[in-house]
């Protein structure tokens, strides 16, 4: 279970003439007809739903990362199945999971995140389940960041966790070596060096009464770039 890129889905009997509506949005795989963006951004242009003509929700400033987005899971379909852990679940399928990040990418062609106006390779991409997408990825480089800090990705749970293992897929893992650092409710507990011979590197993290995880990139140079594609965080059932 994994959580929708999207803020909603219209179904298909339904006003298809502009932008969604808080109040009509609809979370379904099975129809044709997409709306809103990865953050929520509702801007109801629908005469029959009953939130017409409030104020549009949400934002559309995907500049910076610096407050934490929330998703719902929903199921996703891959061509490979994404890694399991026996006797434990994803995070997402036990508590609201937010997640943020202290830059994106937001370059738009072949160097960049997708198209001219999107939103970019944001945080939220890790947390969508799919790792066979290249645009599907959180991507960051410490010249985005203010002073040139760490990138830095930390997940929030709603309720307090017990982590049994964190799974991480880093892009180009077969091509380049990159350092994280885990923090665990705000303390640094693991480093982890990416290794090329799996999707999936285990980061080897186990920890009880979880709120949030925090992976920093470590000795970043000026022209490199982090970048991942998904993280699965396996807790207690």
């Amino acid at each position: 279970m994994y959580p929708s890129r999207v803020g909603c889905l219209k179904t298909k009997l339904s006003y298809d003439g502009g932008d969604c509506c808080e109040c009509t949005c609809e979370s379904a795989w099975n129809d044709d007809y997409t709306c809103s963006s990865e953050h929520g951004i509702f801007n109801c242009k629908d005469p029959n739903a009953s939130c017409f003509g409030e104020e549009t929700t949400g934002s559309d400033d995907f500049s910076t990362d610096d407050q934490p987005m929330s998703y719902e899971f929903v199921p996703w379909e891959e061509t490979e199945a994404l890694p399991t852990v026996d006797g434990a679940v994803e995070v997402g399928t036990k508590t609201e999971v937010g997640v943020s990040s202290t830059a994106h990418d937001v370059r738009p062609g072949d160097d960049g995140c997708g198209e001219v106006g999107g939103l970019g390779c944001t945080a939220a991409n890790t947390r969508d389940g799919i790792f066979s997408e290249i645009e599907s990825r959180w991507s960051c480089a410490t010249k985005l960041v203010d002073d040139e800090g760490p990138c830095q990705i930390e997940f929030t749970f709603a309720e307090p966790q017990t982590i049994v293992d964190i799974q991480v897929a880093f892009w180009k893992g077969n091509e380049r070596t990159r350092t994280l650092e885990v923090y665990i409710n705000g303390e640094m507990t693991h480093t982890h060096e990416s290794y090329a011979d799996a999707t999936f590197n285990t980061l080897g993290v186990t920890a009880t009464d979880v709120s949030t995880v925090m992976l920093e990139s470590v000795a970043l140079l000026s022209d490199e770039w982090i970048s991942l594609i998904e993280v699965l965080i396996f807790v207690t059932p």
